[in-house]
């Protein structure tokens, strides 16, 4: 009976370290990862400050598909505006959703 006590005693020991290992391990490649802002240069850090200025703030296909619908009807306060419903379409659309592609052929008779 002591044996495989013993045994299990040591079993959790090693698997215990090889976890504590792990995240050593884990942590340190993270760290090495990160680098401060300092060490990246300006004209990068340019770069990538101009690049965050211009996202849209609607990223997902069904928020695009549904702005598209408020101008395509007029909702939500916005002015009917077919021509920008329809560019929000093809977005939403090239996204993959389905009910753009759908707008596109039942209003325009695009098939997408």
């Amino acid at each position: 009976m002591i044996p495989w006590l013993i045994a299990g005693a040591v079993g959790a020991l090693v698997a215990s370290e090889v976890m504590d290992d792990n995240k050593k391990e884990l942590q340190t490649s993270k760290s090495r990862e990160q680098v401060s802002a300092s060490e990246v240069p300006e004209e990068i850090r340019k770069q990538i400050e101009g690049q965050t200025k211009n996202l849209s703030p609607m990223e997902s296909a069904q928020e695009i598909y549904d702005m598209a619908n408020n101008y395509y009807y007029g909702l939500n306060g916005y002015k009917q505006d077919k021509s920008k419903a329809k560019g929000l379409y093809y977005k939403a659309a090239d996204k993959g959703l389905w009910k753009a592609k759908s707008q596109l052929k039942n209003i325009w008779s695009i098939d997408y």
